[in-house]
């Protein structure tokens, strides 16, 4: 199961993007895979921003029988330093078994709105099935 470690995550609190995501919250990573203290220190140092984020297209990725159907974001201008440099925002994650075009045809067709308000940083805990990932502080 592939795991990720600490990361620091940037959120919207009240999206009207959960009810599409199977169990998990939908964010824009802006760093993964970290030591406890690495990722404090990132989380500390971020102050955060508000940001309206709009979808570009979706993508299928797979790594280590993870699969993940996420949006790539349109860029933005003036970016915060923190924000990553190829954002994007998952909304279906699957272990060892394919997402197909069957779930990418769903959600085009039933995702709205194409555009989110994103206010929070949150340092997450993602180590084991995401569904038990742990969200341990949000600013």
């Amino acid at each position: 199961m592939k795991d990720f470690g600490y990361c620091i995550w940037f959120i919207s609190e009240n999206s009207s993007w959960y009810k599409f995501t199977n169990g998990f919250i939908p964010h824009i990573t802006i760093k993964h895979s970290l030591s406890y203290s690495d990722a404090l220190r990132l989380y500390l140092a971020i102050n955060p921003k508000d940001i309206n984020v709009e979808l570009d297209n979706p993508e299928v990725s797979v790594e280590e029988d993870f699969w993940a159907l996420y949006y790539k974001l349109k860029p933005l201008e003036n970016k915060p330093d923190w924000y990553p440099n190829k954002a994007h925002i998952s909304f279906i994650y699957n272990y060892n078994s394919p997402i197909t075009s069957i779930h990418v045809n769903h959600l085009k067709q039933y995702l709205t709105p194409y555009n989110e308000t994103f206010t929070k940083i949150a340092l997450v805990y993602c180590k084991g099935h995401y569904k038990k990932w742990k969200m341990l502080q949000l600013k």
